[in-house]
């Protein structure tokens, strides 16, 4: 699978369409095509989509929502 993400690193459409068909397989193997590519965007942009994790932006919508709410009521 390293092969085939280095491969296509310059093939977004590939990359998604190998993500697609075996998600946990190209996990996996992504680290090692990081490792040996850190300077390509198309990896960095990869590597925040497998690695990303949701900030505190959770509690300003929930605030949002309940002035939505009042204002509905």
């Amino acid at each position: 699978m390293d092969n085939l993400i280095i491969k296509n690193i310059a093939n977004p459409h590939e990359l998604e369409r190998i993500f697609r068909k075996e998600p946990e397989v190209f996990k996996n193997s992504f680290s090692h095509a990081w490792e040996q590519n850190p300077d390509s965007q198309v990896l960095a942009v990869w590597n925040e989509r497998l690695h990303f994790k949701e900030t505190a932006n959770t509690e300003k919508a929930s605030l949002l929502q309940k002035n939505f709410l009042s204002m509905g009521i």
